[in-house]
């Protein structure tokens, strides 16, 4: 997360990644194969909404052990999900820091 400094103004994380610009605006097709593992998922990331929440432990018992359902219908032509699949939770950024970072690189 951004740090602030004594006037409140939003400092930029170190960021271990370069920016490469592309000239007239066009895009190249990504090879999903070349991207590092790390950032794979960001590229092929969908929004699922929870649909249920659980606690399956019982309130004495320390810890927690959470059962989720995750709604993935609205992406079935394109996730095909088998038993024993992994599952990536990432968060969202904070808008304030996107458009720091935004208006840094413009």
């Amino acid at each position: 997360a951004a740090a602030r400094k004594d006037n409140d103004v939003l400092e930029l994380p170190e960021c271990p990644y370069e920016v490469e610009y592309l000239k007239d605006g066009a895009s190249k097709k990504v090879d999903l194969d070349m991207i590092q593992t790390s950032s794979k998922h960001y590229v092929q990331a969908m929004d699922c909404p929870i649909v249920a929440s659980r606690e399956l432990r019982d309130p004495s018992d320390p810890g927690s052990t959470v059962h989720m359902e995750i709604d993935i219908s609205k992406h079935m032509s394109s996730l095909k999900y088998q038993t024993a699949d992994n599952l990536g939770i990432l968060p969202k950024n904070d808008s304030a820091l996107v458009e720091l970072v935004a208006d840094r690189l413009f």
